[in-house]
């Protein structure tokens, strides 16, 4: 099996990227780059050197209206729409949009997927922060559940947790868990709120929180030599979730999810 080295990895998720954006600019959908893709057009101008993903957000509506346009997607471009964890789009924390051709292995996660760029929703927050604290506190519990239910432990345990899995997925904590993250995100009204975030991963708690007039006013960033739209407020942004973003991690820490990619045409 070839695997694409680093370069090659990185040129065909900005190939993603792009196409992302145009189709978003065709059908006039918002959208930002958003975690360490947004940390690395500010710091790098591009990838951050030992990063190996890409993430953009966009409004709820942006995302749902994309969600109805994948087939037009999937015609007119070479990727396609795909549901978090195999599960169809409408029913997931978020969606990816892939390259079927390429296929990767994922050693954080030990798990095989195609190539795919993140895609988040972005929901309406409450402007008391302890009611914010408290809905990434329940995300964030309906997130450990999700995760014991999908990822592929590793030896010697797999055995033992492939029974623990099997159980908890035919009781129903899987669909029960990827409901209540959606409803989590979607209880307060976008556009009725003054603060949002991307609410139904929630990694970073209430340090997404955001001014939705300032994460709907866009900025272009150059990203690879390519110009993205980027949300006003990346400051705040970035330093909610990574403090002093502008200064490098120990090297103990600049970690990426393994990812390793191979064409699935055994022609390409």
């Amino acid at each position: 099996m070839n695997y694409l080295d680093n370069n090659e990895l990185k040129k065909n998720l900005l190939r993603i990227l792009t196409s992302f954006s145009e189709f978003c600019e065709l059908h006039q959908l918002d959208y930002s780059l958003s975690g360490g893709t947004l940390l690395g057009a500010i710091r790098h101008q591009g990838f951050i050197p030992w990063d190996d993903d890409i993430d953009v957000c966009m409004p709820r509506a942006s995302y749902e209206r994309l969600i109805e346009l994948r087939d037009e997607l999937a015609e007119t471009t070479a990727f396609q729409i795909e549901g978090f964890y195999g599960h169809s789009p409408q029913e997931s924390p978020y969606i990816k949009m892939i390259d079927p051709n390429i296929e990767v292995l994922i050693d954080e996660l030990n798990l095989t997927a195609n190539l795919w760029i993140d895609v988040m929703p972005v929901d309406g927050l409450p402007s008391n922060s302890e009611a914010v604290v408290s809905v990434y506190d329940q995300i964030e519990k309906n997130r450990n559940v999700l995760c014991n239910c999908t990822v592929i432990p590793r030896p010697p345990f797999r055995a033992l947790k492939n029974v623990i899995q099997a159980i908890m997925k035919r009781i129903g904590l899987e669909d029960q868990a990827l409901r209540k993250i959606n409803q989590l995100a979607q209880q307060e009204s976008y556009e009725d709120c003054d603060y949002v975030g991307a609410v139904s991963w929630g990694l970073y708690g209430e340090g997404e929180r955001i001014p939705k007039y300032e994460f709907e006013k866009k900025e272009k960033v150059l990203f690879e030599g390519r110009a993205f739209n980027a949300m006003s407020c990346w400051n705040l942004y970035l330093t909610g979730l990574y403090g002093d973003y502008m200064s490098l991690p120990p090297v103990e820490k600049r970690k990426n999810h393994g990812v390793q990619a191979y064409y699935t045409d055994r022609n390409q």
